[in-house]
């Protein structure tokens, strides 16, 4: 339920998720309290060659301002920037995977668009924007290039999702960045979790799309978006 991406050969960012929000010590354990789990806000940068020479591979980043925690987020390299990235999607409060999984009732939520978070960790400077032309989208799939991020499925609010967006990841601006693509031949149909691949060995723009998750099954179905 976290996000991660490469920032170059050896070093990872991981972002979000969720954990524990409430500790308590029994018999000198320090144990999670039931119901206490939170979205998370917190930054990692995992640096592989520390850990392979044996020192601690993990650092945490804090950024400013501190926003709120997201679950089911994606997060992406901006362009051949070494100190951009962009955070697209998830939701600050309601985890849509778990209650599908659990067979909890979906409830609506009030209409809120979808969350992109730039994040400068460099200059450990944060900002948000929340889109109002899409819905809020969390546990979507991501394919990424270095200009653009394709989106596809997920939960948009509290319902299942096949919609696919694009995104221009060295856009200067967040607001505008976003393109909804209408698939006017046969396409999927609303998934989460479905694994999406940029084809490096095909010319132009394609990506390959795998399986995915839908009413607590799972699916084998392999699509080419061109």
């Amino acid at each position: 339920q976290h996000t991660m991406a490469a920032v170059s050969a050896s070093k990872f960012l991981i972002y979000g998720g969720i954990g524990c929000g409430k500790y308590v010590v029994e018999e000198g354990e320090r144990v999670c309290v039931q119901g206490s789990m939170v979205p998370l806000n917190d930054l990692w940068e995992f640096d592989l060659t520390k850990a392979r020479a044996g020192f601690g591979g993990f650092r945490q980043l804090d950024m400013s301002p501190s926003l709120g925690g997201l679950i089911g987020a994606s997060i992406a390299r901006a362009g051949l920037s070494d100190h951009r990235m962009i955070v697209l999607g998830g939701s600050k409060s309601r985890n849509f995977a778990f209650e599908s999984w659990s067979a909890l009732p979906m409830n609506p939520t009030q209409p809120q668009g979808m969350l992109v978070r730039e994040l400068l960790f460099n200059q450990r400077k944060a900002s948000e924007v929340e889109l109002l032309s899409a819905g809020e989208l969390s546990f979507h799939s991501v394919a990424c290039n270095r200009t653009h991020a394709v989106l596809f499925g997920g939960f948009v609010r509290n319902a299942q999702s096949a919609a696919t967006y694009v995104y221009v990841l060295d856009s200067p601006s967040l607001q505008t960045a976003l393109s909804s693509q209408n698939i006017l031949a046969r396409g999927p149909n609303k998934r989460g979790f479905s694994v999406l691949v940029k084809l490096e060995y095909i010319k132009g723009d394609t990506i390959s799309m795998f399986g995915g998750y839908k009413n607590n099954e799972g699916m084998s179905d392999l699509w080419i978006l061109d």
